[in-house]
Order: C-alpha cells, then structure tokens, then sequence
C-alpha cells in the first residue's frame, strides 16, 4: 500500500483516496487500518454508500457482528438500491441467527440484482440451514448457472445431495469445487466423507488433512480423522484431534462425547 499511502500523504482531503487504501488494507486482512479508513472516508463524505458496506465487512471479518450490521444499516439508508449491503447484512444476520430478516434481505438483494450469484448462494445455504433442500438446490442450480467457476455452489450443492442421498452426484460435485479451487477446505471434508463411507480409509484420512493444512481451525475435519484414528487404533492421535475439535467447536463436544469415553475404556484395558 505505499503508492496508496504517497496518494493519502498528497491528497489528505480527498475522501477517495482514503476508501481506496482501506479497500487495498482489507484484502491484506489489515482490517483495523482498514476500518480507520473507511471511517476517514465516511468522516468526509457520509453519504458514501460503499464505504460504510466495506468497514461492515471488516468489522464482520473482525467478529464483530453487531457493528457490521449497523454499518450495512447504514450503507442501505444511505443507498436503497444497494444489493451487496442487502446480501452482506443477510450474511451477518444468519451469522448472528436472525434467519427470518436474513432471507428477507437475500430476498432484496436478488429483487435488486436478479444476476447475483452469490446471494442465490447465501439464500441457498440459509435454506439448507432451515430444512428447506428442494428451495436450495434450486438457488444453487440457479447460482451456478450464474457464476460457474464459484467453488463454493459446487460445495454447497454436494452437500445439498448427500443429504439426499445422492452421493455419485455430490462426489462429483466436490471434485469440481477442489478442481475449481484447490484450497476449498469444506469441500476435502466433504469428500472424505464419502470416502470414508465408500470404504476409502486411507483416502478419507488423506483429505481431512488436506483440509487441515488449509484451514487449520477446521473443527470437523479434526473429529473427522480422530473418529477414523480411533477406528485405526492409533488412540493418543485419535484423542488429539478430538480435542482439538472440541476446542475449536465447543458445540462438537455432546456428538463426540462417546468417542471420548470409548478411549478411556480402551485405555483401561490396557495392561
């Protein structure tokens, strides 16, 4: 951002070279400075719509829900039509667990822009959320068709099928969100599972570690490969990653408890 800074350093009352270091901050994830810059630009133009959507995301980056919100309340004030406020605040509000004004703001944010792809994602995974699958699989047929290279529809849309049982067809779907995007963590969860189920062990283990490496707080794919070490006997692995997943997800901890107990059994038995 130095060039950024050398256009701040020469243009300090011009608000739009503040918004466009703090839009360079947050793709760095230096969303503090990030923050402070949106706030500059909105200091010297408070009608800037974008500007407040942006320190939301930030904010929201930053897990502050609440103050995300009220900045993509603001941003909306400011600019009614705006879609990506709409589906930003969907996004924090099904974050935050309010699942009936989220899907009324997906719900505007495609009346606003019927060529968002990623609001008929967002939609799609709050009607996931809510039990609703015939509704998400057609949002996210719809958000693919849309965006095609979106690894996150193919992922939501093979989980969407495995819970219908359809695995050939989720398989297929996880391989193209990996092919899509190598680091796609959920979609390596996802497809180890299936291996798992189709007998794949070693397969399984090889993609929740993957997943791992690539988001190292991903709670599930630790239970996920502790429960498979457990089955392998490797019991001190085993109990380390279930931990970890515990750790990471605290609402993990009732579905693995009896994995738990199984080890310290086995454990007692030992000589």
């Amino acid at each position: 951002t130095s060039e950024l800074d050398k256009a701040v350093a020469a243009n300090p009352r011009d608000f739009s070279v503040y918004y466009n270091r703090g839009v360079a901050r947050a793709a760095l994830e230096q969303y503090d400075a990030a923050i402070e810059d949106f706030t500059k630009t909105v200091e010297m133009n408070p009608q800037f719509s974008m500007a407040y959507n942006n320190r939301g995301n930030a904010r929201q980056a930053k897990g502050d829900l609440e103050g995300a919100i009220a900045d993509y309340d603001t941003a909306i004030q400011r600019f009614p039509k705006n879609a990506l406020a709409y589906y930003n605040r969907a996004d924090a509000l099904q974050l935050k667990g309010d699942l009936d004004k989220s899907l009324a703001d997906f719900n505007q944010s495609i009346a606003l822009n019927p060529q968002f792809a990623d609001a008929y994602n967002g939609r799609a995974l709050l009607e996931q959320r809510r039990g609703d699958v015939d509704a998400a699989l057609a949002d996210i047929n719809h958000a693919i068709e849309l965006k095609p290279e979106n690894a996150d529809a193919y992922t939501t849309r093979g989980s969407l099928l495995r819970g219908k049982g359809n695995t050939d067809a989720a398989l297929a779907d996880f391989e193209k969100a990996i092919t899509t995007n190598p680091r796609d963590a959920s979609a390596y969860v996802f497809r180890g599972m299936i291996r798992n189920e189709r007998g794949d062990t070693a397969g399984a283990l090889a993609d929740f570690s993957l997943a791992i490496s690539i988001e190292p707080a991903k709670a599930q794919a630790y239970a996920n490969r502790g429960i498979l070490r457990l089955r392998q006997g490797k019991i001190d692995q085993a109990e380390q990653d279930i931990n970890r997943a515990v750790a990471l997800d605290p609402s993990l901890k009732a579905s693995l408890e009896k994995y738990l107990t199984e080890m310290k059994r086995i454990r007692g038995q030992k000589p």
